[in-house]
């Protein structure tokens, strides 16, 4: 299978990783990202001497990177640590268990049950996020 050379990022993801990413137009990694894209593109670019699909693979890198940092930045986390994420998953945890536990009456539509697992993990994760 041929790799395809044009990453498609919707402009809402470029809005989150410009909001979540520090100094993103400073970063020399966004700078050389764009000049990777260029090239790629056949535009007048400063990067010279590798192939297009070496190119293609360090663009991909880069937005790759990118786009794990402002996920790290606005979960408040790195994706596999802890904090966040991991005390959300163990109040949503907690309260499927005590539904289970406690024979909740699941509705008819699973959508509709999660859905409201969710609501009630928020509304815990609110109201306690200022305690151990």
């Amino acid at each position: 299978m041929e790799r395809q050379p044009n990453l498609h990022i919707t402009n809402e993801l470029w809005d989150f990783i410009e909001a979540n990413v520090p100094d993103y137009h400073e970063r020399e990694d966004v700078m050389r990202q764009a000049q990777l894209q260029n090239f790629i593109d056949g535009h007048e670019s400063t990067v010279a001497g590798i192939p297009r699909e070496e190119a293609i693979l360090l663009r991909d890198k880069i937005v790759y990177g990118l786009c794990a940092e402002a996920i790290a930045a606005f979960t408040g986390e790195a994706v596999s640590g802890s904090g966040y994420l991991r005390d959300y998953a163990e109040a949503l945890a907690d309260i499927a268990y005590e539904a289970g536990k406690r024979r909740f009456r699941f509705a008819g539509n699973s959508r509709e049950t999660i859905s409201t697992f969710i609501c009630w993990a928020d509304e815990f994760s609110r109201r306690h996020k200022d305690t151990d």
